[in-house]
């Protein structure tokens, strides 16, 4: 991989930061140190911007120099122990962390009630009907018992008390 193409896909991850991490201004040099893609590039914060460009930045906070495969982890928010810091590294535990890419936290879900399911009962197998028929059995019916009957109410019977003429 040749220099310009190493320096495209760190610039990608790099640019991923989380600039809201950053308090202060500050400039990193990097210089990766592999025999095909070596270079030197630098990362910028200062007010409020963030760069990535592939020139080198005389007057920075820190430089790194390491492997290539070790800056890549860096731009993935680990730092690797082969990376050789000149400066300040207050500066690039900053940068590492603002590039740890996000835990997503799942909402948590209320657990799901469990619904009784009802089977089906197993069907039978039909059998072939047969010309004879089964005599029906009935089940014997309850029978009621005779309501109560109330009392009868006497009557008088009212005399006459008209008189004839």
């Amino acid at each position: 991989m040749t220099y310009a193409e190493k320096f495209q896909s760190l610039k990608t991850a790099f640019e991923k930061a989380n600039t809201k991490k950053f308090n202060a201004d500050f400039a990193v040099q990097i210089t990766m140190t592999d025999e095909d893609c070596g270079g030197t590039f630098y990362i910028e914060y200062k007010n409020g911007n963030y760069a990535v460009e592939p020139y080198d930045y005389v007057d920075n906070n820190a430089a790194l120099t390491a492997s290539a495969a070790s800056i890549t982890k860096l731009s993935k928010g680990t730092v690797a122990k082969d990376i050789s810091v000149f400066g300040d590294e207050t500066v690039v535990s900053v940068l590492a962390s603002a590039l740890k890419p996000v835990k997503k936290t799942a909402a948590k879900k209320a657990p799901a009630k469990k619904t009784e399911t009802k089977k089906a009962p197993a069907k039978k197998p039909v059998a072939k009907k047969t010309e004879t028929k089964k005599a029906e059995v009935k089940a014997p019916v309850a029978k009621k018992a005779p309501a109560k009957k109330a009392p009868a109410k006497k009557t008088v019977a009212k005399k006459d008390t008209k008189t004839s003429k």
